[in-house]
């Protein structure tokens, strides 16, 4: 299974990086506002740990930034 933006695998299970999920939430809002994908992307890889592509990106705000796999995670850290 390949890990989502914004988690780290850890002994097994997804653990989520608060910090790059609060840094794609604020790319989901630029989008939403009418940034391009590609510019909310290099936004994006400027500032997390990892990276991700614009299509990786468009997928993420679709599926839900808080989201993997189609299951929805807690977003209270």
């Amino acid at each position: 299974m390949r890990v989502p933006f914004g988690y780290r695998r850890d002994s097994g299970s997804l653990e989520p990086i608060w910090e790059d999920l609060e840094y794609l939430e604020e790319a989901k809002n630029m989008v939403e506002s009418g940034v391009s994908l590609r510019q909310a992307r290099d936004w994006l890889n400027a500032h997390a740990s990892t990276s991700i592509s614009h299509e990786g990106l468009k997928l993420r705000i679709a599926r839900g930034v808080y989201s993997h796999g189609g299951s929805l995670l807690a977003t209270d850290h």
